[in-house]
């Protein structure tokens, strides 16, 4: 039994090495070691640990590759755009949009700000153009921006950013209600989380209540879909109830 978990937990190992992952292999020897008191108790962890590894090795080489592949393609299109600017620029911000993503979702969030930053520039530039088609990319990349300025704890950029979303946003909802109205929603509550984060209650209380109505407006006609938000903006309002007692 010893000698068929040892060769189990080498050959995770091995496949971990092919991985990169070192750290989990240093895991298993440990493993290794305790078998004799905890063989039991240690093929159980052995397992789980390797699980584990397993699909957070997978992942960072998925996020590598991914990250490789946008910037050669991010390269690619700004090649191009050189010569076509028409044709190539929307695939330029695309890129950088998908590349302010991933590096957000890898919590590296000055790197996401430049992607995003850059985006931002190219649909300002689009939407003068082309408002119609590019302006809910501009509202969109400001929430982007906002999120990550939040997250680096810049609450004035954050401001700024979701503000010039939620205008945006107001102005699509005013002719297309059904596709905006919610995003004005979520955008009022990111604005909320922010003036709470700054304890400036009756600012945060507003963009709440605002939302809160929003929500229950819509969720007349699909209470599926939005009464899950309405209860989400009730539980901000009643956080933001609870922080006040103690600012």
């Amino acid at each position: 039994m010893k000698n068929k978990v040892l060769k189990i937990l080498f050959m995770l190992s091995s496949w971990f090495a092919v991985f990169g992952i070192t750290l989990y292999i240093s895991i298993f020897f440990i493993e290794i070691f305790g078998i004799i008191k905890l063989a039991g108790i240690s093929l159980a962890v052995a397992g789980i640990i390797g699980v584990v590894a397993l699909i957070i090795s997978i992942s960072i080489d998925y996020k590598q590759k991914k990250l490789e592949t946008l910037e050669k393609s991010l390269k690619f299109y700004r090649k191009l755009s050189t010569v076509n600017p028409k044709k190539y620029l929307p695939d330029v911000e695309a890129t950088l949009n998908d590349l302010g993503i991933l590096h957000s979702a890898s919590h590296d969030y000055s790197k996401a700000l430049e992607s995003y930053e850059e985006s931002l520039k190219i649909y300002r530039k689009l939407s003068a153009v082309n408002p119609k088609k590019y302006l809910p990319d501009v509202a969109k990349t400001l929430n982007n921006l906002g999120s990550d300025h939040h997250n680096l704890h810049d609450f004035s950029k954050t401001l700024e950013a979701f503000e010039e979303s939620l205008k945006i946003y107001r102005k699509l909802s005013a002719d297309y209600p059904k596709a905006y109205l919610p995003k004005v929603a979520i955008t009022l509550n990111n604005l909320g989380i922010t003036h709470s984060d700054l304890h400036d209650c009756p600012k945060a209380l507003e963009s709440y209540d605002e939302a809160l109505q929003i929500y229950r407006k819509l969720s007349v006609d699909n209470p599926k879909a939005y009464l899950p938000d309405v209860d989400l903006t009730l539980n901000y309002i009643s956080l933001l109830d609870q922080n006040r007692l103690s600012f």
